[in-house]
């Protein structure tokens, strides 16, 4: 194919949206950064599956609406770092599509990747290499390296998916988190999911998820190995919170105004009492993700600019401890220590 029309780039979405359900538990279990809680799986899955159920029923005009309706849900429906960082990386690469036309060519395929990478970068506030984000620019900028020699966009989706194979797997050298738990990045993983399951819909029925499945090759990737995590300042590893807002908007016709949305402002206020952040503004909507052990302070923050239509507020040491039963929460006066029990008795 040398191009792609509304149906088509619509079943790529619906069927890469599906690759990610299918594997969203083995990418549960390769997330030990930022915070090993093991919702990155489950995150995108909700993210993406959110999106698709938007657009399932829908008829677009063009190019535009299309993904715009898709890029928006993913924004609502996003969970998590992880889910946030993919809803901008859909949101950039359907930057591309343009009001009043109905098929993408190849060279804007490939342009569509360069922007992808550009607007996820500019969601997170401190970008962290050797994550889903290192996935996307690295395989944006070989992309763009050779997009004048591709003849076809199976040639194209094809090269994509070799190329974020290849940085995914060099992921623990970025991170020591990743290199000590021996896996690759929970979020990559997943993005390449995401990539695959497109590629897959140009061959079979985006419906039928047997055909759309084409995992990685789990075994050369990863073999996971739990150590024992310490985390400083007797916190443990927080809440994981989020909260969509309608700016400006008011519950009691007469209380005072909200403030002029600042994002630097924003920025400055939520650093100071999280980390992890992802600010996202879409029109007249505010998303923002901070991982902190200051709930309280984060919504106070938010409701100065107007009045949330969704709040999440996770305890990310509950989770942990949900999901590794072997693993105790003990303090002491310098650091509180999650610690293997078994492991600690045969010592």
């Amino acid at each position: 194919m040398i191009k792609l029309n509304i149906q088509q780039i619509k079943n790529m979405f619906v069927a890469g949206a599906a690759a990610i359900s299918e594997q969203y538990e083995y990418i549960n279990e390769l997330n030990v950064f930022p915070v090993p809680d093991g919702d990155t799986g489950s995150n995108m899955k909700i993210t993406a599956e959110g999106a698709v159920n938007v657009i399932k029923g829908m008829e677009f005009k063009d190019l535009f609406t299309l993904g715009r309706q898709f890029s928006r849900a993913l924004l609502m429906n996003a969970r998590g770092n992880s889910g946030v960082i993919f809803s901008q990386i859909v949101k950039g690469f359907v930057s591309v599509f343009k009001e009043n036309i109905t098929e993408l060519t190849i060279g804007e395929f490939a342009d569509a990747f360069s922007k992808a990478k550009e607007t996820a970068y500019r969601a997170v506030t401190t970008p962290i290499e050797g994550t889903i984000l290192t996935v996307i620019r690295v395989t944006a900028e070989n992309i763009d390296k050779k997009k004048n020699t591709y003849t076809s966009i199976e040639d194209l989706m094809k090269d994509a998916i070799k190329e974020s194979k290849d940085i995914l797997e060099q992921t623990p050298d970025f991170l020591p988190e990743l290199k000590n738990a021996g896996v690759v990045d929970s979020g990559g993983y997943g993005l390449v999911c995401f990539f695959e399951g497109m590629a897959a819909s140009f061959t079979a029925s985006p419906d039928k998820t047997k055909e759309i499945k084409k995992p990685l090759n789990k075994k050369s990737l990863v073999t996971k190995t739990i150590k024992p995590t310490f985390v400083d300042n007797n916190d443990g590893f927080g809440y994981c919170c989020e909260f969509i807002a309608k700016l400006g908007s008011k519950v009691v016709i007469d209380q005072k105004d909200k403030e002029t949305l600042n994002e630097k402002a924003l920025k400055k206020e939520l650093l100071e009492i999280g980390d992890s952040l992802a600010i996202v503004r879409d029109e007249d909507i505010l998303k923002v993700h901070v991982h902190s052990v200051h709930p309280y302070n984060f919504l106070q923050i938010g409701q100065k600019y107007g009045e949330f239509s969704k709040v999440k507020v996770e305890n990310m040491t509950f989770q942990f401890l949900e999901r590794n039963p072997g693993m105790t929460l003990e303090k002491s006066s310098k650091k509180t220590s999650l610690l293997n029990t078994t492991d600690a008795a045969d010592e």
